[in-house]
């Protein structure tokens, strides 16, 4: 089956079920949908072509979840710290490289030591991915 039919049968069957309901809605909803639906519209596109996600750099907490992530873009690799733990991922093709600690973690190997059994590099899988 042709990804790009799905695409297109999966946007016609959208505008048949919003036809339905438009007539209801004031303009500005319609607007909204519409630049949502472009939106998701792009995305299964981009998904199709396998082009990786952009994102910016920014800095986000929350109190919550007691959780701080920064998102940074370098020259190689954009960098998305968890709570000081760093997840390396390549620009072009936004598959994970690595992970790592932070500069500002306050984690130490000693640490890390203290609460978990720390494995013999030779027995830790290299490059494990999951889609």
């Amino acid at each position: 089956m042709n990804p790009l039919n799905t695409v297109f049968e999966w946007l016609v069957d959208c505008v048949n079920r919003m036809r339905v309901g438009l007539t209801a809605m004031p303009l500005r909803t319609i607007v909204g949908l519409g630049r949502l639906w472009i939106r998701v519209l792009a995305g299964k596109v981009y998904n199709l072509a396998g082009i990786p996600g952009i994102v910016r750099d920014c800095d986000y907490s929350s109190i919550a979840c007691d959780a701080r992530i920064k998102v940074r873009a370098k020259e190689m690799f954009t960098i998305i710290n968890v709570n000081g733990l760093d997840v390396y991922f390549h620009r072009l093709t936004g598959t994970i490289d690595g992970v790592g600690l932070g500069a500002t973690s306050s984690c130490s190997l000693e640490k890390v030591r203290e609460s978990a059994q720390i494995l013999e590099p030779s027995s830790l899988p290299h490059h494990t991915f999951q889609k």
